[in-house]
């Protein structure tokens, strides 16, 4: 009898794997197409994770976020909108950071808005936090398309005409600023001295 439960309780542990490894695969591939038809945003997607993101569902949330690249190779950025994330495991952290370290090499980032504490605890005791980067988790209540807007590619935002973004109607690109603020540094002048 004994036997009968341990055999019951592992089939029912599976069957919760693939159930959550649908679920969280059904709300990427659902978030992913309607965000086309919602936002424009050439250079970063915004998608929803529902559930886990654990052994069951780790491959397929990289393959998930892969595909972006595919269907938009300028969408270089992605938003996670992670309130909804239940749990992070070691495989789901390492395939997080990955992705992470991969669109930085592509020339963008992986972020996200509203991640449970336990999982950001869970991230940063296992020093993921340093590989996803430090400024890619946004609290509640973060005005995170400001933040981003900083990270777009200025070239792609000067011919966008979309102008989805509140600071793209501000006459400044992104990284403008910055830009000014690190000739004034190298210059050891301000731009308005001429």
């Amino acid at each position: 009898l004994a036997a009968a439960e341990d055999e019951g309780r592992k089939i029912s542990g599976r069957l919760e794997a693939v159930e959550h490894a649908r679920d969280v695969s059904e709300t990427l591939a659902l978030l992913v197409v309607a965000q086309d038809s919602l936002f424009l945003f050439q250079q970063l997607r915004i998608v929803r994770i529902n559930g886990a993101v654990y052994f069951g569902s780790a491959s397929y949330v990289q393959q998930a976020l892969q595909e972006i690249d595919e269907a938009n190779p300028q969408q270089k950025s992605v938003l996670i909108a992670a309130a909804r994330i239940s749990h992070i495991d070691i495989a789901g952290a390492e395939i997080l950071a990955q992705e992470a370290r991969r669109r930085r090499r592509l020339g963008g980032g992986l972020y996200f808005y509203r991640l449970n504490q336990e999982s950001y605890r869970f991230l940063r005791h296992g020093g993921y936090v340093r590989d996803i980067g430090e400024g890619a988790f946004f609290p509640v209540m973060t005005d995170v398309t400001r933040a981003l807007y900083w990270t777009l590619d200025p070239d792609v935002c000067r011919h966008c005409s979309k102008r989805i973004f509140r600071e793209c109607h501000g006459g400044v690109l992104p990284d403008g600023l910055r830009r000014q603020r690190l000739l004034q540094l190298l210059l050891g002048c301000s731009l308005a001295d001429g």
